[in-house]
């Protein structure tokens, strides 16, 4: 994620290519709730 955060910078809108290297799934739960699991292993 680092590399990538100086690769590219402040991150203002989502690019696909940066998504496809970052992003591992995105969970949504019975309640509607959503978490985002990138490879890292961070949750959002």
């Amino acid at each position: 994620m680092k590399r990538l955060l100086i690769e590219y910078g402040k991150i203002d809108k989502i690019r696909t290519e940066l998504v496809r290297q970052t992003l591992d799934h995105i969970y949504v739960g019975r309640n509607g709730e959503v978490d985002v699991i990138f490879l890292c292993g961070v949750i959002v």
